[in-house]
């Protein structure tokens, strides 16, 4: 009880230190493994034992709702490139088991395993493998079924997912085997392209950032012609608007990155951050948003050492309402 009492006190001092309320921190609970099973803890100290095969596991994540946890475990190469499996948070019951690339079933793919997986919607899991240094495949699968959904390939590592889990913004129009001068970037949602019109180049400068509402995407690209660069928004069914950044010298290798925040753009470059919103011609010098990786960060970093002196690796953590809670339920490769 008393490792529990100080790894609950850890955890207020970093919820305090970040911004965040107690109450935000007090249903915080993280998975971890070790020695080839799963096992849980929360604030109070205590951990839990979810599995009990051994068989070697990882990544973890938990669900949207923190009832499931959904993990990858190591299968015979001779059976399937990977194995999904998702269990009862409480339990440890198996909900479901699929095998990724069953030799059985005569399928060739492009890739040798899983690295990354993530929640999509209640049901629905994405995970992704490598085909090469430069290209990825993400699969999408039914846990409740096991089918296998859609297939997104491409050169721009993997789609990113809209927050409520139901589309997907992809990068396209740039295939690592076409000469640059060939290469025409787009933004794709859906499938569909939104961004720019056919024939028109740009450089995409940023990866592609949606709204809370999953209902626009915004993305920052530079005119190949007139180099002029932009902030671009787009809804589901194209309707693109651009707002313009300072003129000046856009990198496309530099970092960059544009998220949402209140309905606004945010765009932070090493010179500063500019934001928008729908109806703007130019974007505004601004302060930069909240960090919630950071702060997500912060909130864990108890618990986290807490896993550590276990001998736990690999932990993801939970909670219902915190920064934790806006970020994508994803697990990169441990």
């Amino acid at each position: 009880m008393k490792i529990g009492i100080k790894v609950f006190a850890l955890l207020l001092t970093f919820a305090v230190g970040v911004g965040y309320t107690f109450a935000q921190g007090a249903d915080l609970k993280a998975v971890y493994y070790k020695d080839g099973d799963l096992f849980t803890i929360g604030v109070d100290g205590e951990p839990r034992q979810l599995t009990h095969d051994g068989i070697p596991k990882g990544p973890l994540v938990w669900s949207r709702d923190g009832t499931k946890i959904a993990f990858l475990r190591k299968i015979d190469h001779a059976v399937a490139i990977d194995n999904l499996v998702v269990i009862d948070s409480e339990t440890g019951r198996t909900l479901s088991d699929i095998l990724i690339g069953p030799v059985s079933s005569g399928e060739a793919y492009p890739f040798d395993y899983i690295e990354r997986i993530q929640w999509l919607t209640a049901d629905t899991i994405a995970a992704a493998g490598n085909v090469n240094p430069s290209s990825d495949d993400t699969l999408v699968f039914d846990t409740k079924t096991g089918e296998e959904l859609t297939d997104y390939l491409d050169d721009t590592g993997g789609p990113v997912f809209s927050p409520d889990g139901e589309h997907a913004a992809v990068e396209g129009g740039m295939p690592h085997w076409t000469p640059l001068y060939g290469r025409e970037p787009e933004l794709d949602i859906d499938y569909r392209r939104v961004y720019p019109a056919k024939g028109v180049k740009v450089t995409l400068l940023t990866k592609p950032a949606w709204s809370e509402d999953s209902k626009e995407v915004a993305v920052a690209a530079q005119d190949n012609q007139s180099k002029r660069a932009s902030i671009v928004v787009c809804g589901l069914q194209g309707a693109c608007e651009s707002t313009a950044l300072p003129a000046g010298k856009w990198d496309p290798d530099e970092n960059y990155q544009i998220q949402w925040n209140g309905g606004r753009v945010y765009l932070t470059a090493p010179e500063g951050t500019w934001s928008s919103q729908r109806g703007d011609s130019t974007a505004a010098a601004s302060s930069p948003p909240p960090d919630l990786k950071a702060a997500a960060t912060g909130l864990t970093a108890g618990l986290r050492e807490q896993i550590q002196k276990l001998g736990g690796k690999g932990p993801d953590f939970w909670c219902a309402d915190c920064a934790l809670a806006k970020l994508p339920r994803e697990a990169p490769e441990n």
